[in-house]
């Protein structure tokens, strides 16, 4: 959702995501469901995003979205402005509200060394 949003604004200045599926066709194989009809999905706007700032938390344990789900969208990226970030021990729930300030800081700190 971040991603659509971002996409349709001029305001944006980098995007951060938490356990987020940027690719559900991706996503509904990785689970052996049927395919989404109908919905907007990031990968569509991965290229008009390729050059804005951005980091994609993952959770190595996250069974629910896991960060090979996102391989599309990244391909479509520019990997100058845009990372994933596995973390171990975090799944889809665990630990992101805990760990917020740390990740904000990190990501932070991923956007600067883009600048360089």
């Amino acid at each position: 959702m971040a991603a659509l949003v971002a996409a349709r604004r001029e305001d944006v200045t980098a995007l951060v995501t938490v356990a987020a599926n940027l690719d559900h066709a991706a996503w509904t194989a990785h689970h052996g469901d049927s395919p989404l009809s109908g919905s907007l999905s990031a990968l569509g706007v991965a290229t008009t995003l390729s050059k804005l700032p951005q980091v994609h938390f993952s959770g190595e344990e996250d069974d629910v979205v896991p960060a090979s789900v996102n391989a599309g969208y990244l391909a479509l990226s520019d990997a100058r402005f845009v990372r994933q970030v596995e973390l171990p021990d975090f799944d889809h729930h665990c630990c992101w509200v805990a760990n917020w300030p740390v990740l904000l800081r990190q990501a932070r700190e991923t956007f600067r060394s883009m600048e360089r």
